[in-house]
């Protein structure tokens, strides 16, 4: 979870401000057997980018929120050398059984959270062409989980 996100305010579209859209954080769900701390690209790939996503807004006076898409190399390049993923998409968070972890701060400020999830090329071009929706319909229900699978099959291959 990116730490800090959270206390800028973004810059939300003006027909969106009474959403409570305006501050959120990232969240990346890793396999138990994942090596954070290594400094190999083939394992600090996910804390890279959600350093990245967690500075966007502020760097470019933007927001982030549900169904937002990014991707991770100009070039359209997969994000290391041991996954062929290549963008995300942003969802809203939610732990293993399925609650949601959007948070209401006891000043009346909600953060919202959410999760990054990896996408293939292929499957990107398909949402943007189809809608999110459309994309999830595609998936068997193993690969909706939130953990992070870099060897998931592409659903739109």
């Amino acid at each position: 979870v990116t730490m800090g996100m959270g206390a800028y305010t973004m810059n939300v579209p003006e027909e969106l401000k009474d959403k409570d859209l305006e501050y959120a954080e990232m969240v990346l769900y890793l396999p138990k057997s994942w090596n954070i701390k290594s400094t190999d690209e083939k394992d600090y790939w996910p804390i890279r980018y959600q350093k990245i996503l967690g500075r966007l807004p502020l760097e470019l006076n933007t927001w982030l929120g549900y169904g937002h898409t990014i991707h991770g190399n100009e070039d359209m390049t997969p994000f290391a050398e041991n996954t062929e993923l290549n963008s995300f998409v942003l969802l809203n968070a939610c732990n293993l059984m399925y609650e949601s972890l959007d948070l209401k701060l006891s000043s009346g400020k909600k953060i919202n959270f959410y999760q990054m999830f990896p996408l293939y090329q292929e499957e990107l071009d398909y949402k943007l062409e189809n809608g999110l929706d459309a994309l999830f319909d595609l998936f068997e229900e193993d690969d909706l989980l939130p953990v992070l699978n870099i060897k998931r099959k592409n659903y739109c291959k």
